[in-house]
């Protein structure tokens, strides 16, 4: 198998895409999306916890309760 996975997005690339995004579609599907991404990438250590939170700033504050329990493994 071949990796696709060419480096580590940035912060700067994370915010850019995060505010475009939100600018024509701020809807909570959208915030749910990037709310599972990040959290992906923190988990995978992909980003630190301080861009993680920076990154969080940037969204609606939808689904903070089940993306907690996500990165925890909680039911």
């Amino acid at each position: 198998m071949t990796s696709i996975f060419n480096g580590y997005p940035t912060e700067e690339e994370l915010r850019r895409r995060i505010s475009n995004q939100l600018s024509w579609r701020n809807t909570a599907e959208v915030a749910l999306l990037w709310h599972g991404y990040i959290n992906a990438l923190l988990e995978w250590g992909l980003i630190d916890v301080n861009i993680y939170n920076s990154l969080q700033e940037l969204l609606p504050r939808i689904g903070s309760k089940e993306s907690y329990e996500q990165a925890l493994g909680k039911r």
